[in-house]
């Protein structure tokens, strides 16, 4: 579809320089809600959750309007770095991992959480979190976004954070658009995510 590229050049545009909606001005968002519905109405995978190999592995967010993310931020004298999510090779589990900044850089830390995945339609799945780690790198083994997703899936013992108490129905991600290197995926709270492939 020859309006495929251009349309993702749009949205990309459109989210630059907001920090991944940390910095954002009102009289941006009707341009970045066209551009996301615009590159949805040309997704070339209208069935992502039948495809694991085109969904799983581990992606970078660089927008969302998640108030969950975004209050991270937030938090006084500490700045949000990268966030990531990485979704099991069969589906199973998804682990979001974001790293924290605080002055002192031996602080470094990370806040992530784990979930087990239920598939509910082509584009759906819902989420059961299960376990929350959160600490100073150093502290917790940290060496890059996959490997730990990989040591909260299968239950090494580490710090973890009490979870409230599941909710029903279950949360749910919707991937509403995905190709070789974005996606872009709708949360049952009206969240937004768009994120680049790191890999897969």
């Amino acid at each position: 579809m020859p309006e495929y590229s251009e349309r993702k050049r749009d949205l990309l545009a459109a989210i630059a320089r907001t920090e991944r909606g940390l910095h954002i001005r009102p009289e941006q968002l009707p341009g970045i809600w066209s551009a996301v519905t615009q590159l949805e109405s040309v997704n070339p995978t209208p069935r992502p959750v039948a495809l694991p190999v085109k969904l799983a592995g581990l992606w970078q967010l660089v927008f969302t309007t998640s108030f969950y993310v975004l209050r991270l931020g937030r938090v006084p004298g500490v700045r949000l770095g990268e966030v990531y999510q990485y979704f099991s090779p069969d589906l199973t589990h998804l682990v979001n991992v974001a790293e924290l900044m605080p002055p002192l850089s031996f602080l470094n830390g990370i806040v992530a959480v784990s979930g087990r995945l239920e598939s509910v339609s082509a584009v759906r799945v819902g989420v059961t979190f299960e376990r929350a780690a959160t600490g100073p790198k150093g502290f917790l083994r940290y060496t890059d976004p996959e490997t730990f997703a990989a040591r909260l899936i299968v239950g090494e013992d580490l710090p973890s954070v009490p979870l409230p108490s599941q909710r029903r129905p279950l949360p749910w991600l919707d991937t509403t658009y995905l190709d070789e290197d974005l996606r872009i995926g709708r949360g049952d709270r009206g969240s937004v995510f768009v994120l680049t492939r790191v890999r897969s």
